[in-house]
């Protein structure tokens, strides 16, 4: 598919939702399995309070990435 091929402002809800719908529901599911992952391996191992900092660098991380978004806009 070309970059930028689908026009937000013309396409059918119903279209673009579908074109979203898996790509979107993978990444939340890989997003959520990496965060349990890392919660697991990390409480185990490390301790409560390095999984308090873990999870407080994942927020972190994710407020980065939506910053990061909006720049290139």
């Amino acid at each position: 598919m070309k970059r930028d091929s689908i026009d937000l402002g013309k396409a059918e809800i119903p279209v673009l939702f579908r074109k979203y719908l898996l790509p979107t529901l993978f990444g939340m599911l890989s997003l959520c399995a990496v965060t349990a992952t890392d919660g697991i391996f990390v409480g185990r191992g490390i301790g409560s309070d390095a999984l308090a900092v873990s999870e407080v660098l994942t927020s972190l991380s994710i407020i980065g990435y939506y910053l990061r978004q909006r720049q290139h806009r």
